[in-house]
Formats: C-alpha cells, structure tokens, sequence
C-alpha cells in the first residue's frame, strides 16, 4: 500500500507506518516544536513521521489520540488553536458515577467532522498539537487492526458428536451442583453490547463467544445465575472491514484502538462502579475480561503513543484491579508465510510485568475496600493459543506464537439458543474456554489472587510436546488447559468430570462415524480432480491490515477421506448457503495440506467448473474433489469471495 502523499507544494511528506524508522538525525525524543510563520514548513514536515497509520484504502477513522502535558489546559489546547473540522473531546469519560482515574484523564481524542481526512488535515492537526510542548510526541491516527480470532451443512449428528468432542477435549465439568459458588463477572469485548438476538448484527463471533463461555461455566441449572446475571458484553469490533463505523448495523466486524482502548475501559470500570458501591445485592468479587481479537505485529503499531498507548494504560488498569485479561494470540492467515509469525496484539504484551503498587496509585487506581490486588507478580495479560484434539497446532496457527498455556480450539460447536453457531476454528475458542476456566476458579475459591489462578490452571494443565515462544516467564513447556483438573484441585466435593487426558483418538470417532453416516445418506457428486499449484504467500505489504478469519467458515462441515495409498484422497465439500450467492459468494478456492510438523506441503486449486459446481449445488447435494498429496496430516480450505473477503477454515482430516 501506497502512503498518501501531501499537494504539490508539501510533496515531501508522507505517513510514516515504523516511527522508529526514522535516521538518527532526527531522534523521536526531540522536543516540540514551537511552531511560528517562519518554522511552519519545518514543523509540517517533522509533524508528519507521527502519523503511526496510513490513511488510505478505507482504515482511515478520522480519529487521533494524544495525551496532554502536565499544563493547566484541556483538550482544546486553550480554544482557537485547533485547525477547522477538529473536534476535541477527552478520550475517557466517567462511567457509573466512577471519575476517570487521574492517570487516564490526560488523554484527548481529536474527530475530523469535515468527512474523510487529507493528510494536510492531519498535518495542521499535528502543528497545532506541536504548540504544546511535549504533546505531539505522544500523539497517533487511530487504527482499524483489530478483528475476531475465530474461524455437510447444519447436520444435527454431526453437531451433537461436535459438541462432545469440544466438551472432552476442554475437560467440560457437567454439574456445579455441590459448589458453593461466589459471583464473578466475565466480560467479552467483541462485536456487540450485552446479548443482541434479533438485530441484524452482521457477524455472529460476539454471540458465539457467549455460548462458549456460557456453556464452560454454567453447565447447569445450579450455575446457571452466573451467567443469567454476570456475563456482561463490550461492543469494540463495532465497524466494518474498509473501517467505516456502521451504527444502524448493530455490530460490526473489526475495531480500531480507540474502539478498543474504550470498550476495555468501560468493562473495567463497570466492575469498578459496582465493587465500590455499597448497595450492589450480588458484588462481583473478580473480573474476568478477554479479548478475542488483534492486530498484526506487522503494522509495527507504537504501542507509546496514541490510542495504543491508552489501551496498555487501560491494561495497567484492569491490573491495578486484580483483574485478568485474556488475550488471544491470533490466527495465521497465509500459513507458513512471513507475516504469519509472532503473537498478536495485545497478547504480546505478555512479554510485561504488571504494574507495582506505586504505579496503580499514579495512575489513580487504589484498591478497593474489600477487594486486594497483587502487585507485579505476573504477566500484564494472560494469553493463549490453540491446539487440535491430539495437543498439535492446528493449521491456522502462526509461527513463533505460542505462550505457556494453550486450550483446545478446532471445530467447537456448543448447543445454543439461535441455532445460528457453526463450529469454530481460532484462539477465539481457545480464549473463550481460558476466560470461563478462571472465572470459575475464583467462583469457587475466590480467595485466590490473579496470579494463583494462571499457576492453578497452568500447574493442573496436561504437559505438551510444545516450548513457548514468549510470555515474561517462559515456563519449559506449554500446558494444555483442563477444566475438570482445575476444578478438581479446588473442589472438596465429587467432580462430575473425567480428569483424564487427550484420548489417543482425540474423543472424535463419533465425529467420524456422523460424517459417514452423512455422507452414506447424502447425495455424492464427483466433480473431478483440484489442479496442483505452486505454493506462494500472499505477503500483503508491511503497513496492510490483518484480515481476519471469518467467525463462519464458508465450508466448517467440510472434510478430507484420505485414500488407503495414503495419497490419493477425496475432499468433501457442503457450502454454506450464505456462501452460496451475494457478497459472500465463493469465487475461488483451494486446499492447503500441511504435514505433522505444520509445514505446508502443497496446494491444490478448485477449477471454475468445481467453483460454479458449489455456488449452485442442491442441499441434498455433496461434492467430491480429488487430490494427490503424499505426508498429508492437516489442512485448510481457503475461499475467496465476492466482497474481496478470504474465508478460511480447518478441514477434518480422517
């Protein structure tokens, strides 16, 4: 992508995506510029290398963050300052009667209300912020970076077997029964505000992360009032893909660090609000917030300045709370490929301590009578990875991304009120089923800080074949999560689970057994063989955003037979409807195979006649393609589509 370039007469300014980039002659530390007629041309120039995104190709939000200097003035810069179409307002608001801490009120938000900023809007933005010493340094355009980390159709057997396999595989407790359950407040950023049934939100990751989490940590009847009354939703992927916020859409698809940085306050502060109140009938004793999306370590986003400054300060926040957040840490979308390494943002922020008792107090964020915090005894966010039945990473995995916990994450389906959930692939899983597992390890012992809840459910974790990759302590192996374990160590009373661990054939021969009996029933169309094609990353340039992998995959039923010359296999595929026509029609595809090790190992493209043959097939109707591949282990099924999207999904492999 092309950075935008000022007019004629500014011609030598661009936006900048690495700040840290710049030459060594003009360090980023520099002070600010006091800008007058005659350094206005050199403040122009030196303002822009601030700019942290491009604006161009839809991301741009129109938005900037910057954090006022220790000076009696407010966001207006004193009034007069700001250039036409710039709007000021504070970036944090109070929220439940609570004011914002002392440590976050420095922080301004800037709206350009002239429609769709040129960079000579930001530029003049910058100058008049470079007014202010010390201020333009800490300043930022908001970024849409954010998006859902989840990825034989609408067959009840299938579904049933899916669910038993999610169940076993996570160590799903059946009954809470005998529990003497203390209330816990689990909060999900995502794409929608409290339970949205019956609005057109257009994607359904925030829905399907609430039956996840309700499904772990309500399994009953007993249990059930947790989530009746403590499962609260923060709305932050609230925009669409080219960045535009659609509010009559209820929802949306991405967020940007703004979006993000807010939503994560406010679940906070919520929690906050209803601690310190005397009158609360049923206090939350802990919070529990997770953050089932990221941003790609490759937009090289400063995580000093602007937005993303806020949000790690808002993580510090939810820290000096003795709050846990739980970060996904993201999924491949060119597997194997460059860009695909690394763990997203802000679950690499795993890498840092949380913050010391002194640093709460700066920020303004005292304990809470009632409620005691740890200090800077673990990481400032817990992440987590997936892995398959068999503790492997799955094929939607990037490289050199793993932390010291990870949690069963491929083709989890769990019964819910819609009927509109179709199984998932992604660390959204992964980090669905983390969250619910310490929520429900404080309900039953909340006595337990939040740093003994990470080393109860790492420490009672099933030991992998895996190292981790980063975290603040890299332990010397990665754990698999099992609720059953956890609450096995808590629980005085008979669990009603089995601890055991990963079965050898991953407690899916009923998944196997529906699908055949699906595919005996059904209707075989043998539409020939995919054509071999030459492995290639799709290597997006360095300041692209993440796409993401949709929360439906167009084919999530979709599985390989592998042939008895462990070669020559079939590949079954049932499109979804929605997958079918409209902007969501398929328009090309093709299988990646990867071996035992992950590594991909070929690929095969779906020809126009297979493509057509999809779009138009019967309900009855499954087609057959064939595929020649030697050392096939794991694969994934990649469609594009007619709205220029990618949908991505694992493909059983049996």
């Amino acid at each position: 992508m092309t950075p935008i370039t000022a007019d004629t007469d500014e011609a030598d300014l661009t936006l900048e995506s690495e700040p840290e980039s710049e030459p060594e002659s003009e360090p980023e530390s520099e002070p600010a510029l006091q800008l007058d007629s005659s350094n206005q041309a050199e403040g122009s120039r030196k303002s822009a290398r601030y700019m942290t995104c491009t604006p161009d190709e839809g991301i741009d939000t129109g938005m900037v963050t910057a954090r006022l200097p220790d000076l009696p003035i407010g966001c207006d810069l004193g009034g007069g300052v700001l250039p036409l179409d710039w709007d000021a307002a504070p970036f944090f608001e109070p929220v439940s009667g609570l004011p914002v801490p002392a440590g976050l009120e420095p922080y301004c938000l800037y709206t350009f209300t002239g429609g769709t900023p040129a960079q000579s809007d930001y530029n003049a933005l910058y100058q008049a912020l470079d007014i202010i010493p010390n201020m333009a340094q800490t300043a930022a355009v908001d970024c849409v970076a954010f998006s859902g980390m989840a990825g034989l159709d609408d067959n009840s057997s299938v579904d049933d077997s899916l669910y038993e396999a999610f169940r076993a595989n996570i160590g799903a407790v059946d009954s809470l029964e005998e529990e003497d359950l203390t209330a816990v407040g689990v909060y999900i950023i995502d794409q929608i505000d409290e339970w949205e049934f019956g609005t057109n939100t257009p994607h359904d990751h925030g829905h399907n992360m609430g039956y996840i989490v309700s499904d772990v940590l309500c399994p009953d009847k007993s249990s059930s009032w947790l989530c009746d009354n403590h499962l609260h939703f923060e709305a932050a992927l609230v925009r669409e893909e080219n960045g535009a916020l659609e509010s009559e859409l209820g929802g949306g698809y991405v967020g940007s660090h703004v979006d993000i940085a807010l939503a994560v306050y406010r679940a906070i502060m919520r929690w906050r609000a209803q601690a310190s109140d005397p009158t609360t009938k049923e206090p939350e004793h802990h919070a529990v917030i997770m953050g089932a999306f990221g941003a790609n370590p490759a937009l090289a986003v400063n995580t000093e300045r602007g937005a993303a400054a806020a949000l790690g300060e808002v993580l510090e926040l939810v820290a000096c709370s003795g709050a846990i957040f739980v970060a996904s840490a993201g999924n491949a979308n060119d597997p194997g490929c460059e860009l695909n390494e690394g763990a997203l943002y802000p679950a690499s922020l795993a890498d840092l301590e949380a913050p010391s008792a002194a640093r709460c107090i700066d920020l303004g964020a005292p304990e809470i009578d009632g409620y005691p915090v740890s200090y800077a005894d673990r990481a400032l966010v817990d992440a987590v990875a997936m892995v398959d039945a068999w503790s492997e990473l799955p094929a939607l995995s990037r490289d050199a991304a793993l932390p010291d916990l990870v949690a069963y994450g491929t083709q989890a389906w769990v019964r819910n009120p819609t009927g509109n959930m179709r199984p998932q692939t992604g660390t959204s899983v992964a980090t669905a089923v983390t969250a619910a597992t310490m929520a429900l390890a404080w309900a039953i012992e909340p006595a337990m800080s939040a740093s003994q809840v990470h080393e109860l459910v790492y420490g009672t974790g099933y030991k992998t074949d895996l190292l981790p990759d980063f975290g603040l302590s890299i332990a010397d192996s990665v754990r698999r999560l099992s609720v059953c374990n956890v609450v096995s160590k808590l629980s005085s009373n008979t669990v009603s689970c089995a601890a055991q661990a990963p079965a050898a054939d991953g407690h899916r021969e009923a998944v196997h057994e529906a699908l055949d009996e699906v595919l005996d029933l059904g209707v075989l169309v043998d539409r020939g063989m995919a054509t071999p094609a030459p492995l290639a990353c799709i290597d997006p340039q360095p300041d692209a955003l993440s796409k993401p992998t949709p929360e439906n995959p167009a084919c999530p039923y979709c599985d390989v037979d592998t042939g008895i010359d462990n070669e020559s296999h079939a590949l079954n595929i049932d499109l979804l409807e929605s997958f079918k026509s409209g902007s969501n029609a398929v328009t090309s595809g093709y299988l990646l195979a990867l071996d035992v090790t992950g590594t991909p190992i070929g690929r095969h493209d779906l020809t126009s006649s297979q493509i057509s043959a999809l779009r138009t097939a019967p309900d009855e109707e499954i087609t057959v393609i064939g595929f020649t591949q030697a050392e096939l282990s794991t694969a994934t099924l990649v469609f594009g589509l007619a709205n220029g999207r990618t949908a991505m999904g694992e493909v059983i492999v049996r």
